[in-house]
């Protein structure tokens, strides 16, 4: 354990190549606004990046030996399958992804490259306020003006929870596990504070309860009024809210109630057998959630002027073998692995159960 990463990338980077084709973040196939963020870990820096071209970085600086600047690969030539990889790359279940960020000299020295781990360990788990940020200052060059008949800002959220501890039952090595839990808590503590700023500083339409000292901020308001219009989509993975906000749907679409086991396995983030379930969770939520109204005025023109639409693209599966053994084999890989999934939520239910 730790000696290396939980998932193998590779088959992760193949699909991600098959999709974007070798599309650079520049590149004219991207027909929207596109930002990720992502972490440097070897100087400890956030990067957001976004194709903006009138960013600083957008273009390739070469380094200068005469003043000893340093220079820098430009983002627009970043492709986007390894941009993807290096914001996904979670610590412990991906190997970071390495970025070459300055190119060498015909002589081969002098070249640079990054090393990258997933955005979720920055403050930017919820990339909502540095993409507001983004759009307004004057050091992004972008310039939006706000305002909320000018401004919308829509954060879609991947199921989140708060991390309980009972101390009690941390039981042995409690020390080392109580480091552990508190640190990877922290993402969820990122993610409410920007939830909390921007419930302050927008008109939340989907107003959600942050504690029970704030509540839902409803009546706060900047000095000078509401900068943007904010709505708020998720699923917040605990038993009680889903009976509370999704009511009889749920055991509608599952045949069953679900169980507090259920939603620790729907927790586990390494385990694709949650897929289908937590997918069906999740429309449930859609639906009561997202309405139309909050669907109103025009597209942004983003930097560059509107761009044309997209045209529709047809994603061919890659060749997969149909025969019936192969199907009741796969058949039956799916069973056992929902199967272990299920017994694992178990044992971790009764090593942690909930607080009293």
């Amino acid at each position: 354990m730790g000696l290396q990463a939980q998932v193998d990338a590779r088959a992760l980077r193949r699909e991600n190549d098959h999709v974007d084709e070798g599309c650079m973040l520049g590149g004219e196939a991207i027909q929207t606004g596109f930002c990720l963020v992502t972490k440097r870990m070897d100087t400890g820096s956030p990067w957001i990046l976004a194709n903006n071209p009138r960013s600083r970085y957008w273009e390739t600086k070469p380094a200068n030996s005469e003043t000893g600047e340093s220079g820098h690969t430009g983002n627009k030539y970043y492709e986007l399958s390894s941009l993807v990889r290096a914001s996904t790359a979670a610590p412990f279940y991906f190997d970071p992804e390495w970025l070459q960020i300055v190119e060498a000299d015909e002589s081969g020295k002098g070249g640079q490259r990054g090393l990258f781990v997933d955005g979720g360990v920055t403050p930017h788990n919820s990339p909502s306020l540095v993409l507001f940020l983004l759009a307004i200052l004057n050091a992004y060059k972008l310039n939006w003006e706000t305002g909320t008949d000018k401004l919308t800002i829509v954060s879609i959220g991947t199921g989140s929870h708060r991390d309980r501890v009972v101390p009690d039952d941390l039981g042995m090595g409690r020390t080392t596990k109580l480091a552990i839990r508190a640190l990877t808590s922290l993402m969820n503590d990122a993610q409410t504070f920007a939830l909390t700023q921007m419930q302050y500083l927008g008109n939340s339409l989907t107003p959600w309860w942050i504690d029970s000292e704030l509540g839902t901020l409803a009546g706060e308001s900047p000095p000078h009024g509401k900068l943007f219009q904010f709505m708020r989509y998720d699923v917040r993975l605990e038993l009680k809210w889903i009976e509370a906000e999704l009511g009889d749907e749920v055991e509608k679409k599952f045949g069953r109630k679900l169980t507090e086991t259920d939603i620790i396995r729907m927790r586990s983030m390494d385990d694709p057998t949650i897929i289908e379930d937590i997918y069906e969770l999740a429309k449930i939520a859609a639906e009561k959630q997202v309405k139309a109204e909050h669907w109103v005025g025009s597209l942004a023109t983003w930097c560059g002027g509107r761009r044309p639409a997209a045209a529709a693209r047809q994603l061919k599966p890659q060749a997969a073998d149909r025969s019936a053994a192969s199907r009741l084999w796969t058949a039956y890989l799916k069973a056992l692995s929902v199967a272990l999934s299920r017994f694992r939520s178990h044992l971790v239910r009764i090593s942690n159960p909930p607080p009293k």
